[in-house]
């Protein structure tokens, strides 16, 4: 998973608040909002972040591995085996592909 930590952190260390993100950047409130609750943000902002913040990647996210979930598999037919039936309506090509 993603952890903003660095990114309070960095906000701290450089004595920035959320506002003067908001109202001296245009970043999103939206935004801060994702970021306070965990969710996802696109790299663009990011990146944003990092210009703003004159700082790293590291510096605003890190990567905490989660041993509570499976591990991810990958491959066409490890999808096909999750979706169910290879399909019939399309002469045997899964919708997947079509």
């Amino acid at each position: 998973m993603i952890s903003y930590e660095p990114f309070w952190n960095t906000l701290k260390s450089k004595n920035v608040t959320t506002y003067a993100l908001i109202v001296k950047h245009g970043i999103s409130s939206a935004t801060i909002d994702r970021i306070k609750k965990g969710k996802g943000i696109s790299t663009m902002k990011i990146d944003d972040f990092c210009r703003i913040l004159d700082c790293a990647v590291e510096d605003i996210i890190l990567y905490v591995p989660d041993e509570s979930l499976p591990p991810l598999r990958f491959g066409a037919v490890f999808l096909l085996r999750a979706l169910g039936s290879w399909g019939s309506n399309n002469g045997g090509v899964p919708a997947l592909f079509i």
